[in-house]
């Protein structure tokens, strides 16, 4: 039983220690990326990122323009059409 027990112990520090061996090689690659060939991948994605967010600012500028100009129409329409229709009656 004893021995049992002891192939346990060596397996649970096997197995830790290959989990600090990976923690640290990860660690190690993590902070390896700042090189020059990182900074490429980075202003690529930076700029796609700014002309994402511009494309929703134009679809949002779009869309409101458009709503405050068919609002602004159809106002301008029924002021139009009952400045008209006051002056057909004063002639009538």
């Amino acid at each position: 039983m004893a021995i049992y027990i002891n192939k346990q112990v060596i397996e649970l520090n096997k197995v830790t220690e290959e989990n600090r061996n990976r923690a640290t090689r990860s660690v190690k690659t993590d902070t390896h990326l700042s090189g020059p060939e990182d900074s490429g991948r980075r202003l690529y994605r930076m700029v796609a990122v700014s002309f994402g967010m511009l494309c929703v600012l134009q679809v949002t500028l779009n869309i409101s323009l458009r709503l405050v100009f068919t609002g602004t129409q159809s106002s301008l329409i029924m002021v139009v059409t009952t400045q008209q229709m006051g002056r057909r009656t004063v002639l009538s």
